[in-house]
């Protein structure tokens, strides 16, 4: 069930509040889960809602969700999830920001199931309940569609924490159209069916086309992947400079990240995407699983324009994945003085300055760096000037010759 969700970034990941691009809150205070418990191989969160002394109810407002052209005339979802133990009421409204009377309401009554014998984990909590909005069809006289979204939480007891995830907005027919399996199958059943299925006004809407949706879910998965593995060459049309005409399977540019540590392999050496100094929560620097990389711990990866650490997040990591593919330098192409070098610079930021001091003559055994302090990661001021950094060495470890000594120093700034 291929769907396209139109919130973005925090909007969808509920990563951040509070900002006119943002949900705000009002009556109650936030707290920000690390995982989501529905979808937790994910970068989704989830929210910890407790209602302000004396209120009654919250409210989560999405001032403006500015959508794509393709969506004027397109009927779209709202669909979230959330926990209310001993039950109460959730009520979304859909506004057409430039049509005002253009509003869909929809109420939801939730069931008191606080019994802690039904509390199970995950999915398994029936505690959860997922509520998807009637569709809003939106038309505008000028510019882009825009939706404005209210959701009002009322809980039986105003007390317990509330908690709310995964929040979408989709167009209705999203996975039934972009389902590439679905009319092969469609085709073979007798027409006056799906016509019928078609003009049927219950809810679901067309349930036999969602059916047999839900039924080639894997099928159209298989086949999807397929496709986005097939190999390209240049009679074919592949071109460099367009994505679309690269193998997800065998191009690093494209690949996803589990795909990335696949590859990685190939490089000759083991895929590390942190390094031991990183100041995190995660022990292990090898540690691959996906579901733990989106956190507000600090990162040593990368290039960023400022002396501090970047954030532990996906990104981050398919990038370093991404520099060892390119070059091989923590693999196949690992003990060499280039290596040593290009390395270093991953702790560096600005203009990556780095001065190399090795003389394989008098001195075969050490490679001395130099950087400014001023474009080394984890410098705090000119104190550090004649010191090493841990983090440069750290990077450089899994590139250095075996046997030679790599030491590092910090100096005064070049600028």
């Amino acid at each position: 069930m291929a769907i396209t969700n139109r919130l973005i970034g925090p909007q969808a990941y509920l990563t951040s509040f509070g900002t006119q691009t943002t949900w705000t809150p009002t009556n109650a205070t936030i707290t920000i889960d690390a995982i989501s418990e529905l979808y937790p191989d994910s970068e989704y969160k989830q929210i910890e809602l407790t209602l302000s002394p004396g209120a009654s109810s919250c409210f989560l407002d999405l001032a403006v969700l500015h959508l794509n052209d393709s969506d004027l005339n397109a009927p779209l979802i709202f669909l979230s999830a959330i926990k209310m133990p001993s039950g109460g009421t959730f009520i979304s409204r859909l506004r057409n920001v430039e049509e005002e009377q253009n509003e869909v309401i929809e109420t939801s009554l939730i069931v008191n199931l606080s019994d802690s014998v039904v509390n199970a984990p995950g999915v398994l909590s029936p505690q959860w309940s997922i509520l998807r909005s009637d569709p809003i069809t939106l038309a505008v006289d000028s510019g882009t569609p825009a939706l404005d979204i209210s959701l009002e939480i009322i809980p039986n007891e105003p007390s317990e924490s509330i908690y709310f995830t995964l929040p979408l907005c989709y167009q209705q027919f999203d996975a039934v159209f972009r389902n590439n399996v679905l009319p092969s199958v469609m085709v073979n059943i007798p027409e006056v069916f799906r016509n019928e299925d078609i003009s049927f006004l219950g809810k679901p809407d067309v349930p036999l086309h969602r059916f047999v949706d839900i039924c080639t879910l894997t099928l159209d998965s298989v086949y999807s992947t397929a496709i986005d593995y097939i190999f390209q060459d240049v009679s074919e049309g592949f071109k460099d400079s367009d994505n679309t005409t690269k193998s997800t399977l065998v191009n690093q540019d494209v690949a996803t990240f589990e795909t990335l540590v696949w590859l990685a392999k190939f490089s000759g050496t083991r895929p590390i995407t942190r390094f031991e100094s990183s100041l995190d929560s995660l022990g292990d620097p090898f540690q691959l699983d996906s579901s733990q990389l989106n956190s507000s711990a600090a990162l040593r990866l990368t290039s960023y324009l400022d002396l501090n650490p970047p954030v532990l997040d996906l990104t981050a990591q398919e990038n370093l994945l991404r520099w060892q593919l390119d070059y091989g330098y923590y693999g196949k192409n690992a003990g060499t003085l280039p290596a040593v070098q290009e390395a270093a610079k991953l702790m560096l930021t600005g203009d990556k300055e780095l001065v190399t001091e090795y003389d394989f003559r008098a001195e075969p055994w050490v490679i001395h760096l130099y950087s400014p302090w001023d474009q080394t990661f984890g410098s705090i001021g000119e104190e550090v000037i004649g010191l090493s950094s841990e983090l440069v060495l750290d990077a450089v470890s899994y590139a250095r010759p075996l046997g030679v000594l790599v030491t590092h120093e910090m100096t005064a700034s070049n600028g």
